[in-house]
């Protein structure tokens, strides 16, 4: 029996793995996590937004890192629209599209929220590798960039957009972000300039570079990875991807460290053997 078990397939404990994780997605359990004051940070900011205020959203992640983040931007985009803000969304990655769509799905739509009115996709648009052309650009200049919707519709034609000339005419800049372009980038050419205040959702590898700018006050709140798109989940008292993502990231861990401590009871339980 102990041999058997020391030189068991490994298919086996990747097959539990899968079934913990999966059935831990498919059947989650709401957890209550304690909030990080970066993350209390950016709630307590867009709580601050009244009925009528422009919000500017960007979606600049594609699908690698896409569990870790997008949880926060809908979560992010709920509270603005929880606010009655009106929010104006973009991407500078061609990836980002599919994640702008699926949050209007998402949240927009089933709060009853109306495009062009309540809300706008301006869509996708190339500026560099830093993207500077195209956030230097918006901050004077937002029709120059976007002259039309990512629907076609011609800037001037779109009710939210009425009276929109730059960063000076919104409340906030929520950047969802994975690299570059991002939110380096944001504080330098957006928040250095023009002092739009942002509120930023990166991942938990790029967050220790971010916090001295939360801690300058050029970012005024931070949501790091997976754990900072539950917590804010949390905040707003709407679980979704990102509390059952943890979960399921909780429960792989306890299987993990199972498999650990059942394989040293083993290898102990074999020496003992062997020595008898």
């Amino acid at each position: 029996m102990i041999e058997r078990l020391q030189t068991l397939d490994r298919r086996w404990i990747f097959l539990i793995l899968f079934l913990a994780v999966a059935g831990s997605l498919l059947f989650p359990h709401t957890l209550h996590v304690a909030v990080e004051p970066y993350v209390q940070k950016a709630y307590d900011t867009l709580d601050l937004l009244k009925p009528g205020d422009k919000v500017l959203m960007a979606f600049d992640y594609g699908p690698s890192v896409a569990p870790e983040i997008h949880p926060a931007a809908l979560a992010m985009l709920r509270h603005s629209f929880e606010r009655g803000a009106k929010v104006v969304m973009y991407t500078l990655w061609n990836e980002g599209l599919p994640f702008l769509d699926a949050s209007i799905q998402h949240v927009a739509v089933p709060m009853g929220k109306r495009e062009n009115i309540d809300y706008v996709n301006l869509g996708f648009k190339w500026g560099g590798l830093q993207g500077s052309s195209v956030i230097e650009g918006m901050g004077s200049n937002l029709k120059a960039v976007f002259p039309v919707t990512h629907e076609g519709v011609p800037y001037d034609q779109v009710p939210i957009l009425q009276g929109v000339k730059g960063y000076r005419d919104f409340k906030v800049l929520i950047a969802v972000s994975a690299g570059s372009p991002g939110v380096d980038e944001y504080v330098r050419y957006a928040n250095a300039r023009y002092s739009i205040p942002i509120v930023a959702a990166v991942t938990r590898v790029s967050a220790p570079k971010e916090f001295p700018y939360v801690n300058g006050k050029q970012i005024y709140g931070l949501c790091s990875g997976l754990v900072g798109s539950a917590e804010y989940e949390e905040l707003i008292h709407h679980p979704g991807l990102g509390i059952a993502g943890l979960f399921a990231l909780s429960v792989a861990n306890l299987v993990v460290i199972a498999f650990i401590v059942f394989g040293n009871l083993i290898y102990f339980w074999g020496r003992k053997s062997k020595k008898g």
